[in-house]
């Protein structure tokens, strides 16, 4: 089966723009930099229709940064919520990598969009960044009033690691 015309495309695009890293072995930092820079080039752009609201998540003992997206025309409406966990295999990635992903799941599925910028390892190694991801979502059941989100429709979704 041939490879779709548009991904082989893409392909060819990524293998002549993607800046190549410095050593052999690159970095954490260095691979973090490289998925932010790909996500500023060729990530979604957040779309018009989209209200943002960024937060602070208290759990114990941390508190975790997250950003909360509403379809602009869902005002006042109770909504459900995805809370949604970035990929980048528990070590790169963050909410900022998938801000045009989570706004266009907002605006798309007409629900509320939870994104949890949970710790990643090496500095937070296992199990703390699951730890983190399941601190949030109780969080946010507990915080669904606020949130102006039915407690009783609250799902979790994510790529990659925030799949897991």
């Amino acid at each position: 089966m041939p490879l779709n015309p548009d991904l082989a495309r893409y392909f060819e695009t990524l293998a002549r723009e993607v800046p190549a890293f410095a050593g052999s072995t690159p970095t954490v930092q260095e691979r973090r930099e490289r998925m932010e820079w790909i996500s500023r080039r060729f990530g979604a752009e957040r779309p018009a229709g989209v209200e943002v609201r960024e937060l602070a998540l208290p759990l114990a003992g941390r508190t975790l940064t997250a950003r909360l997206y509403r379809p602009t025309d869902a005002a006042g409406k109770t909504l459900p919520l995805l809370i949604y966990y970035h990929g980048g295999g528990w070590v790169i990635g963050s909410v900022q990598t998938h801000d045009g992903l989570t706004a266009n799941l907002a605006q798309d599925a007409g629900v509320a969009v939870l994104s949890v910028e949970y710790r990643t390892s090496p500095e937070f190694p296992f199990p703390i960044p699951c730890d983190d991801a399941y601190d949030a979502f109780i969080w946010a059941h507990a915080n669904a009033a606020s949130l102006d989100v039915d407690a009783r429709r609250i799902a979790g979704g994510g790529d990659s690691a925030g799949a897991h």
